[in-house]
């Protein structure tokens, strides 16, 4: 059984173009997403245009509760089928897959789009320099870098996540650095994990101009908006988390 909730099916259409300026092959279509494990889905045939030229292709709706599982039967079809790209429409937003904007990243605007949330809140992983002795059951991931409409200059950001540092270690709970980061590590965000209670770290965040914050409770990971305390579950925690090279410094 899944130790956290899972999203109740939402309808996803999928726009499948020509291949070849034909329509592809009904059979050939629904071949492909039977074997991607789509339990039920319907074709429908559908006229459009692509770069000034007729496109007939196929519109394809599907309802899951996994947008990342949607977002790979894009990607499996772009590929089977040699497409620039394949359309979802979703959250009313229509988004595209392709080569060079792939399942991950659809996937992370999926789910931004349903929770209301910035896509990279779905996707970050965290590193820290050393493993504790112990990690307590519940705590916060909380940063100071600034996420409401304004820029701040790297050292009114470094000034910040000092302050934070000062306040953590003030309150006196468990408390160990971590950074937060993007995937390939293009986006880094130093904070701290800290053993609060989810109104104490959006207490904490909205002091710093927080959108979200991160909670773990139980090994699983929440993203909770500071404004009113909602939480989005994320999945397991621990998968996520890595051990920097000791010649890295986190903060």
């Amino acid at each position: 059984m899944t130790p956290w909730p899972v999203d109740p099916p939402h309808v996803f259409t999928l726009r499948l173009g020509a291949r070849d300026g034909q329509r592809i092959p009904e059979i050939a279509v629904a071949n492909e997403i039977r074997a991607a494990g789509a339990d039920a889905f319907s074709l429908m045939a559908c006229e459009g245009w692509f770069r000034g030229v007729r496109d007939p292709g196929w519109s394809i709706m599907l309802a899951h509760d996994d947008h990342h599982w949607v977002a790979r039967v894009a990607e499996r079809l772009r590929i089977a089928f040699e497409q620039e790209g394949v359309g979802i429409e979703a959250f009313g937003r229509y988004l595209r897959c392709r080569e060079d904007h792939g399942a991950d990243q659809v996937a992370a605007e999926l789910w931004g789009l349903r929770h209301a949330l910035h896509p990279a809140y779905a996707c970050t992983v965290f590193v820290i320099e050393n493993e504790p002795a112990a990690w307590p059951d519940t705590f916060a991931i909380v940063t100071a870098r600034v996420t409401a409409d304004e820029a701040w200059t790297p050292e009114e950001n470094a000034a910040a996540h000092i302050v934070l540092g000062a306040e953590v270690g003030r309150c006196g709970a468990w408390s160990l650095p971590m950074v937060g980061r993007s995937p390939d590590g293009k986006h880094v965000e130093p904070g701290w994990a800290v053993a609060l209670t989810k109104e104490e770290a959006c207490q904490l965040g909205r002091a710093y101009r927080q959108d979200a914050i991160y909670l773990v409770r139980g090994g699983v990971l929440r993203v909770v908006t500071c404004s009113d305390c909602r939480e989005v579950v994320l999945g397991p925690f621990w998968p996520r988390l890595s051990t920097a090279n000791t010649s890295e410094s986190l903060c």
